[in-house]
This record gives structure tokens, sequence and C-alpha cells, in this order.
């Protein structure tokens, strides 16, 4: 605790007790959440990184191990290997795997040796951090300053990480667009992905993702800034605001996203989807040579067809939409708006250009519901749905313990975290790949306790701010403190609720009791 008189002054009434009561209201709309954020993995289980934290729970993967240094019993010093002091202290069998609590506390004056569960530990004199090991009670680990990449979290596909995070625009390499390469330097993702504006702090949500066939690269004209694609990567990552709400990008070619190619290309990679319609920004030239008349061949260069088709004027730039052909069997040349094209025979593909309309010719359009909320208790069961009969489906984003069938469409599963999923589907067939976000909403079993902190910190966001959703344990107490006011809000022994504001006075001042507060805030 950060003031440890907290809970060993007499608890008094006071006219703060009008806290709650004024309120008024008879229903609650804000949700407990149980786990919404992943422990972290075995490989960033150091707590010296965590030291100075002292009381702030973080949560780990862990192996049980007989291998490394440990020293202390109960207490250990933070350079104490974790996986070995589990198996001291009795949390984590040798050689299993399993999530365990770990709490920082600082120094102590001396640490003592035991042997316990096969384990034994050295005794040390002074040292400047300590940590304690409990079993896991499925709570959410706090927001850390995140890593430069995903490197070391990419055995766990499906987990959620909080991180504090600059953004910058320069920081590294970006590949892909909504999902990326686990290497792709975060702070650099998180601009390109909208989640942050080049140069703002904040904290960003990671899901991470399994292996990918391909990254798709994209570039944002109004934030001037261009993704690289990149093929097949054994591990993946996609990044919103904290609360999952961040609008993910659309699928590069469509209308909501188009590409922006150089002035000297031609359709030539696109040339055997046939039938789909595909978005270019476009600045028109009579630089390049053309073959055809309306339909050309696919070598043709667009800046210059799309000047003599008279969807776009000489030297402007904007939208075209460029539909693939089959291949003709002769391709006439003509002069129109300024530039003259070539007479060619026979040519194995081509296309054609209008002014955008937001169709994808025959490219699926997805078409299944936009929101959906987990039943809890029951397996998910979500049909991906489109036109234009796909071939194959995808779905980025998805929390542990839900996956897709890139056959049939099919999202199941038990979802393992709760919040809110912006998920990237998508549908493909020979004509192209078109995409569409799905809102996942995973409600979290309510306890009365979290419930009433809950309510409390949603109607009083000015003497509640800088909590973390974090409910810790003294002498009786269930508790939540918010750093920004020095407060503290406690429920007793599962029935008084208490609030002291530490900055103001040393008095706790009791509010009510638990029984008293449930039909005021639908807490049951």
């Amino acid at each position: 605790m950060r003031n440890r008189y907290f809970f060993n002054v007499r608890p008094a009434k006071h006219t703060l007790i009008t806290l709650l009561l004024v309120t008024g209201l008879t229903s609650v709309n804000d949700v407990a959440w149980a786990r919404s954020v992943s422990p972290f993995p075995e490989k960033i289980a150091n707590p010296e990184l965590f030291r100075n934290n002292n009381n702030t729970p973080y949560y780990f993967y862990v192996t049980g191990s007989g291998s490394g240094s440990v020293y202390g019993d109960g207490i250990y010093t933070d350079d104490s290997s974790i996986a070995k002091a589990a198996v001291h202290a009795g949390i984590i069998p040798l050689g299993q795997k399993g999530v365990i609590k770990v709490t920082p506390l600082p120094g102590q004056d001396n640490y003592v040796a035991s042997s316990k569960n096969g384990v034994s530990s050295a005794s040390y004199g002074s040292w400047t951090g300590s940590y304690k090991i409990e079993a896991d009670d499925g709570g959410d680990n706090s927001v850390i300053p995140a890593p430069k990449t995903m490197s070391d979290f990419t055995a766990y596909p499906g987990d959620v990480y909080l991180f504090s995070i600059t953004a910058n625009k320069e920081g590294g390499a970006v590949w892909g667009s909504n999902v990326y390469t686990y290497d792709t330097a975060i702070e650099a993702a998180a601009v390109h992905a909208g989640v942050l504006t080049d140069g703002a702090e904040g904290t960003i949500r990671v899901v991470m993702g399994p292996k990918q066939g391909a990254f798709l690269g994209s570039y944002d004209a109004g934030r001037n800034f261009k993704s690289n694609p990149y093929g097949p990567y054994d591990a993946s990552y996609s990044v919103s605001d904290k609360n999952g709400n961040t609008p993910l990008i659309a699928y590069p070619g469509s209308f909501q996203n188009p590409i922006e190619l150089p002035d000297n290309s031609s359709l030539a990679k696109y040339k055997d989807y046939k039938g789909g319609a595909f978005y270019f920004m476009v600045t028109g030239n009579n630089a390049g040579s053309i073959w055809g008349t309306n339909v050309y061949t696919y070598d043709s260069n667009l800046a210059a067809a799309s000047v003599h088709s008279g969807v776009l004027g000489q030297n402007k730039t904007g939208l075209v939409k460029a539909t693939i052909q089959a291949g003709q069997s002769s391709y006439a040349g003509t002069t129109a708006n300024g530039i003259t094209s070539n007479d060619y025979g026979f040519y194995d593909s081509s296309y054609t250009l209008s002014t955008p309309d937001g169709g994808l010719g025959t490219i699926p359009v997805i078409n299944s519901p936009e929101t959906v909320t987990y039943v809890s208790g029951q397996p998910l069961n979500y049909q991906i749905t489109a036109t234009q009969t796909p071939k194959e489906y995808d779905a980025n984003g998805l929390p542990k313990g839900l996956s897709v069938n890139k056959s049939t469409g099919v999202i199941t599963g038990f979802p393992q975290l709760t919040g809110r999923f912006a998920i990237n589907l998508q549908a493909a067939n020979n004509s192209g790949t078109s995409s569409k976000t799905l809102i996942l909403d995973i409600p979290g079993a309510v306890d009365t306790q979290t419930c009433l902190f809950n309510y409390a910190e949603k109607t009083y966001p000015g003497t509640l701010s800088g909590g973390t959703k974090i409910t810790e344990k003294y002498e009786g107490y269930n508790y939540r403190y918010y750093k920004d006011t020095n407060t503290y809000l406690g429920i007793y022994q599962g029935e008084r609720i208490d609030i002291l504001q530490a900055s103001v006075s040393s008095v706790i001042t009791t509010v009510g009791t638990v029984q008293q507060y449930k039909p005021v805030t639908g807490c049951q």
C-alpha cells in the first residue's frame, strides 16, 4: 500500500457519505470484466523490470523449473528465478506450465534460505527489491511500456496486452495492414493503424495473431504513411486503442483504401483477378504507352489510359475504378483526349476504366452481421457470409480461445478473454479479396464487489481517476487505489464500503454497506 496508515485508522462517518447515495440511479450499465488482459510471456518474466511498482500484481506464464538461483523464503530477491521460485513456493509443480501472480515488494534487510517442494533457496543479506508469488486469481495485468516489437510475445496467439507508448511513424519498418508481422515496430504500427497520431502518447492494446500467408501493404494519404507488403511470416499482431474501438483499415484496392501507383505503372500484377474491380489513386498523364480503346491490355500505362478513357483529366489526381477483364482477340487504337493508343492483336488479360462507384465486380462482399455479443458459457458460432462464392476466409484479431475455419468461414470456440474486439474479416475468390470489420463484445462475469467498484468509477471519474481496475487485498479489505487523486475505495469484509482521500485527510469515511448499495447500483 502506498499509505500504510490507510487501514489502520478508525473509520468514521463523514459528509462524504453522499458520494454514492446521492445518485438515485436504479441500474448500472457498466460491465465488470473478468480477465481482459493476458499474462505476460515467460520470456519477460523478470521482476527487476517492475521494481518500485510495489504491491502492483503482475501475471506471468511460467514453467516450473529447478534451475537458476533463488534467494529467500516466501519473499524473494527480485533477481531470483521466477520459474524456480514458483516451485519453491508450491504454486507450480516442477515441469508444469501455469500462470502465477507476482507482486513486487520493497527490498528486505535479509532473506532466509529454506528447502521446499524439492527446491532449495539460498540466504542473502540486504537487497534493493523483492517479490512474492501467489496462485493465479484471474486478474488483469497493468499497462507497461511498449517493447520495440512483439518478438517476445509470439508464443501466445490470441493473447492481449496493454502498453503505454509514444507513437512514431519513423520508429521502424512496418509490414502489413491491420495485421502486422511480429517484428514490425509497434510505435510505427500505432500510427499506421490510426490508433495514435504521430508523436502522441497513449495506451494501446495489442492482440497477438498466428502465422499469416501474406501481409498487405497500404498507403494512407492523410498521414502520408505507407506500410510494406510481405509474404508468409510465423506470427503476427493487430493493434487498437485500449478499448478495442479503432476502426480497421479497409482492404487495399477497395473504394475506401485505394492503391496509389507510380505514374508509369501497369496492372500486370492484377491480370489474373478476372472480374475483380480495384480502385487506384492516379495522376493522369500522357507519358506511357497504351493499347486499345475502352478495353486496354493489362500492361497499358494506367495513368495514360485514365486520360484516354476520359475518366481523369491530364495532370489531375483522382480515384479510378479498374475492372480486370478476360483477354481480347484484338485491341483497336484511337486518339482521344489528347492521347493516342495503339493497335494490338490477342492479349491474355485486359481492363476497363470507369468512375468510382464502390462496386467490387465479382470480388466477394461480406454481408454477415457487423456486431455480435458472446453469450457466456456457450461456444461462439459465427458464420462469415459473402456474395460471389468465396473460396477462402480469414479473421484477424481473434482473442484467445477462438479460431476461424478458413475453408468454411466459421468462427468457433470459447473465448478466454473479455472485452471488445475489432475483428478484420476477409473473404476471397479468384477475383480478389475484400474485408469487413466485425465488432465482437465478450462480457465477463459480474461479481458484486467488482460491479460496485466499476459503478463508482464510472459515476465519479473526477474523484476516482488513475486507477487500473485491479482490486487488491489488505487486512480484511478489498480495495482499489486511484493515483491521480491519491484516493482509496475499499470494501471491508465484504460488507462495508469505505473511502479515504489521503491527500485531504487521514480519516476513513464509511459510505455505507454493500447491501445498501445493491439496489442503488443494480449490482447483485
